[in-house]
């Protein structure tokens, strides 16, 4: 006689593994098979336009493996009567159906660790599922939207929805789909799925999925169309809130620091908001999906930021009007120029300070994530799907603001605001002072532009340091030495009689030191020229001719400094000349010389030497010059000549006398004799 034992098997609980990613930590997934039941499962979620909630439906094909057992005369048979689902902490209006039959269902919250709660529904199968038997059922329910700002994951609003897409059944044998209606632009996360238009719907899908319990989908789906509008007052600009529907709060709050601290940072940075006309400022998921508080889109003036409201990081972003490719082309100097200025703005308008945000902290140079900053692009693996892409981003982010509040520390607000005019207006960095600065042949700007800018523009002093610690790269280390060598050569040009001629500061400009260090020895030589012509006209009240002055000043080329040298080297020949001239008309004369100087007209030569040099004209300078030296030179013996001829002249003249005397007196004698 044989005994026969029937044995209730538990209900299989169909819970996943928890999968954390990124910034977007995924709630259970659901898998399934144990204790002899194979488990096929095919997924549907479903977002239709104007829903309010995701539905979700399971087709689940149940079959019983677990084989009887024999024990002597005893035969022990096991079935199954109920079914235990693992759901989302959202669901709602869960139900389970097979074919035209609805079961009952059972919803189940447990307590987890650390009052994390789980949700799972227990349905009661259509009968008893014996071995080798196979039975199929429908689980159904809803996720409607969380609220904004509040814990739950699922968003579902008419402009917007967000959810988890997840698997359940057995290991091959799980499949699923999911639907959005059109009209959505759909964004997804986590794994692998390619979108088809299919029937009104764009449609990802996976089928026999190898890890159910680990695998899921994160759906983020927008639809722009429906969101609501508002407009701040902000001058003649005209910005957009564009919001989800119902949510006045997150409207009202960017709206209000939008009108306070778009005209503030107006101020602040120094620049009107031209060329940009309006901003619009969307409420969307997808910065904070990807890693990111918000981002700015400078081609489209668009400013998209997550559902929580945070003063920094909407001054942040608002200051990228400004601090975007348009002005700086160097990501770490946008980014950096944004936090300084938004920190400022933020405690200026007595805004909260969040402690991530109020102030940086100093980098570490050993940190595995360190990168330098011109290597810091934006990433191509978001932060929220790589650990390592994240802790970079983070680096970068701090490591800028580092590098920019101690350039901030060292020229003030008012000297980044001298480079940021100076940056808009692509001007270059070595200037003269006190002179109108010339254009840049390169406006760009980017770190090197930056550092020239920072020194030259705004009298940075100590900014240097932190370049080769935090910003260069190693081998733009030894360029940075290569400018040092340059600019020292070059200071020399600053203090001399003439201003550093723009052959020399736009290639310094260029940071094409090779040509530079040309330009400058050759500047170098025709300074210490002018420097003997200021030297030489000491005294005279001349000045350096102008045409040298200006073809030095405005050479930009080495051939526009060699004809500089050239007429250096005339003026300094002329000048030489004209000083000897002056220095012998100038210096005491003795009675001879004066005599032999009589009617020669040196003051005359002289003022001719010295109206042809005013006039830039060496020849002539040269000529009345060399005139007046040979007048003195040969002075000395046309007086003794001219003295001579005097004496003799003077005897004759005096023997002429004498002889009329004797002659007057013989005659007086001898007219007195005969009387």
């Amino acid at each position: 006689m044989t005994r026969e034992t029937r044995r209730r098997l538990l209900p299989v609980a169909l819970l996943a593994a928890a999968m954390a990613v990124a910034t977007f930590p995924a709630p259970p997934a659901v898998a399934g098979g144990s204790g002899g039941l194979r488990v096929e499962a095919s997924t549907l979620w479903l977002l239709d336009a104007d829903d309010t909630a995701v539905r979700v439906t399971i087709d689940f094909t149940l079959t019983n493996l677990r084989e009887d057992v024999v024990e002597g005369d005893s035969v022990t048979s096991f079935f199954f009567e109920t079914l235990r689902v693992g759901m989302p902490p959202e669901a709602v209006e869960i139900s389970a159906s097979s074919g035209d039959t609805n079961l009952s269902v059972l919803p189940v919250v447990t307590e987890g660790e650390e009052g994390q709660s789980s949700l799972s529904a227990i349905v009661n199968l259509p009968a008893r599922l014996e071995y080798r038997e196979t039975q199929t059922l429908t689980v159904a329910f809803e996720l409607p939207g969380s609220p904004p700002r509040s814990d739950g994951r699922v968003r579902v609003n008419p402009a917007y929805a967000a959810f988890d897409a997840r698997a359940w059944g057995d290991p091959g044998r799980s499949s699923v789909e999911v639907r959005v209606a059109d009209g959505y632009e759909v964004r997804t996360f986590g794994a692998e799925v390619t979108p088809v238009s299919l029937g009104g719907y764009t449609v990802f899908s996976a089928r026999e999925i190898e890890e159910p319990a680990s695998w899921f989908v994160f759906v983020s789906a927008r639809n722009d169309d429906a969101l609501d509008v508002s407009v701040a007052a902000v001058d003649d600009l005209a910005v957009r809130i564009l919001s989800w529907p119902g949510d006045a709060e997150w409207a009202t709050q960017v709206r209000d620091l939008a009108e306070t601290g778009l005209p503030f940072l107006r101020d602040l940075v120094g620049l009107d908001y031209a060329p940009v006309e309006g901003v619009d400022i969307y409420q969307a998921r997808d910065p904070s999906l990807l890693g990111f508080a918000g981002w700015y889109i400078a081609d489209q003036d668009r400013i998209e930021m997550g559902e929580v409201v945070d003063a920094h990081v909407i001054l942040h972003e608002l200051t990228h009007l400004w601090f975007n490719q348009r002005l700086f082309s160097s990501r770490w100097i946008n980014e950096g120029m944004a936090e300084v200025f938004a920190a400022h703005a933020t405690e200026a308008l007595g805004r909260e300070v969040d402690a991530d945000h109020g102030s940086p902290t100093q980098p570490v140079l050993g940190d595995p994530s360190r990168v330098a900053l011109n290597e810091w692009l934006f990433p191509e693996v978001a932060p929220s799907e790589d650990r390592s892409t994240r802790n970079r981003e983070l680096f970068g982010y701090n490591a800028s603001f580092w590098v920019v509040a101690g350039i901030a520390a060292d020229v003030g607000i008012d000297g980044l605001q001298r480079v940021i005019r100076a940056a808009s207006e692509g001007l270059a960095a070595y200037r003269v002072p006190d002179r109108d600065p010339e254009a840049a042949d390169e406006p760009r700007v980017e770190w090197r532009r930056f550092l020239d800018l920072l020194e030259e523009h705004a009298g940075a002093t100590s900014i240097r340091d932190l370049f080769r610690d935090y910003v260069v790269t190693a081998e733009e280390r030894a360029l940075l030495d290569e400018r040092d060598r340059a600019r020292a050569a070059y200071e020399p040009l600053r203090s001399g009689h003439m201003a550093p001629p723009w052959a020399v500061r736009r290639l310094l400009d260029a940071w094409d030191f090779t040509e530079a260090r040309k330009a400058i020895a050759a500047a170098t030589d025709i300074l210490a020229i002018a420097d003997d012509i200021v030297a030489t006209l000491s005294g005279t009240g001349l000045e350096l001719p102008r045409s040298l002055v200006t073809t030095y000043e405005s050479a930009t080329t080495l051939a526009d400094l060699d004809a500089a040298a050239l007429i250096a080297g005339r003026h300094l020949e002329a000048a030489l000349v004209l000083a000897t001239a002056q220095k012998a008309f100038d210096t005491p004369r003795d009675p001879l010389v004066r005599l032999g100087l009589f009617g020669s007209d040196a003051a005359g030569r002289l003022d001719s030497a010295r109206t042809a040099f005013a006039a830039e004209d060496p020849p002539t300078t040269i000529r009345e010059a060399e005139a007046v030296l040979e007048l003195f030179a040969g002075a000395r013996d046309a007086g003794r000549l001219r003295a001579f001829w005097a004496g003799g002249v003077a005897l004759f003249a005096l023997g002429i006398v004498v002889t009329w005397v004797v002659v007057r007196w013989r005659r007086r004698r001898r007219a007195r004799d005969s009387g």
